[in-house]
């Protein structure tokens, strides 16, 4: 077992005092070089400062269907206005289209013609095709 240091052992006496939690208080003393007292009381800083516009702005996207985190990536990384970013609607894009459809079902079709040359050939087929076309296997088994 690890000896308890000074640190540990004034929080654990005051800890029903401590603003923060042990670790931030631990951070405070090596890093900011806060006494005991001052790391344990401080409240800890507020981090998030956004303008009153930001927030009336944030407001008006989530109203209009956007996310908060969309919303503030549209202006600081795509440079946006406030109001664009806030109003203008997000596309949404089809994941697949009856065109794709289509090639899928003509790329089966070419799967089975392998399928069946290597059976007529006397290759081993992959156990994923034996599961995905079990028709083929029926008479072969």
């Amino acid at each position: 077992m690890k000896p308890r240091t000074a640190v540990r052992i004034y929080y654990d006496e005051n800890k029903h005092r401590a603003a923060v939690s042990l670790d931030t208080y631990k951070v405070r003393i090596s890093r900011d070089g806060m006494t005991f007292e001052e790391a344990l009381t401080t409240p800890p800083k507020r981090t998030n400062n956004v303008s009153d516009e930001y927030k009336r702005w944030s407001n008006i996207a989530v109203e209009n269907g956007i996310n908060k985190a969309y919303f503030w990536q549209r202006v600081r990384e795509y440079g946006w206005s406030y109001e664009r970013a806030a109003t203008e609607k997000v596309k949404r894009y089809k994941k697949e289209t009856e065109k794709n459809m289509v090639i899928e079902k003509d790329s089966d079709k070419d799967v089975k013609k392998m399928i069946i040359s290597l059976l007529n050939a006397g290759e081993p087929v992959p156990k994923k095709y034996v599961k995905r076309f079990p028709e083929l296997f029926e008479n072969r088994i």
